[in-house]
């Protein structure tokens, strides 16, 4: 199973990554920089770690800073669908960075399901508008950020019906901005848990149980979204 993560930039020193796409914002795709790539390298680990057989390739869309505002020299929206069809081939993409919507990476997204993949975005937890919302696209799995007791914390709530998945989000160890370790709060690390599961269940029915074991709280209303089965663009078109 290949598992495509778009973020930003990455650092193949501090994970594993198969192979790292060229930034289509312009600017790095492979740095140590922790300001830069701490995020989307922890994104990554999470993934590994529960779909440890799992290809993983990164696919940097801007350049992080130290504020948590994403740069990027071209139109962002523009560089996003790129990135989203250069993974098109993958059985799970996750998307753990926020972006405004428009037709043409709408058109991206629709295309990559009906290759076959599976899309997860990580609800934003930034100032962009519902309108841009990833996951309001009918077949893209939004996901929440919960803690081990399945409790959405204060400042992660959000009253929205396109919430599909809720996952651990909550304490989830990562990397820092100077590559220390520590715990933190996010969607952003809900989404890779989910679409780790979905990887390794498919790859392995029995993985199910063992990724259990990370404390994922799955929506028992979408739980069968992480059935094996052969996919399809039928299948897609119901996933939400």
């Amino acid at each position: 199973m290949t598992v495509a993560i778009v973020d930003t930039a990455v650092s193949s020193a501090r994970t594993h990554i198969d192979q790292i796409w060229p930034n289509t914002c312009g600017g790095d795709a492979d740095t140590d920089d922790g300001v830069l790539a701490w995020h989307a390298t922890s994104v990554a680990r999470i993934v590994s770690s529960i779909a440890p057989d799992a290809r993983i390739e990164a696919h940097p869309v801007g350049t992080a800073r130290l504020d948590g505002t994403i740069a990027c020299s071209t139109d962002r929206t523009r560089a996003f669908a790129q990135a989203v069809n250069e993974s098109a081939d993958a059985d799970v993409i996750v998307v753990t960075s926020s972006v405004g919507r428009s037709p043409e990476l709408d058109a991206a997204v629709i295309a990559a399901q009906l290759r076959g993949a599976t899309i997860v975005a990580a609800r934003p937890q930034t100032s962009v508008s519902s309108a841009s919302w990833l996951f309001d696209l009918p077949g893209v799995i939004g996901v929440q950020a919960v803690d081990a007791s399945g409790v959405v914390p204060d400042q992660l709530a959000a009253d929205d019906p396109d919430i599909d998945v809720s996952a651990q989000g909550v304490g989830m160890p990562v990397l820092g901005m100077r590559w220390m370790p520590g715990l933190r709060d996010g969607t952003s690390f809900a989404a890779p848990v989910v679409a780790g599961l979905i990887a390794a269940n498919r790859a392995d029915a029995s993985c199910v149980l063992a990724a259990a074991a990370v404390g994922s709280a799955i929506n028992p209303a979408t739980a069968s979204l992480l059935a094996p089965r052969a996919q399809s663009p039928a299948d897609t078109a119901e996933t939400n």
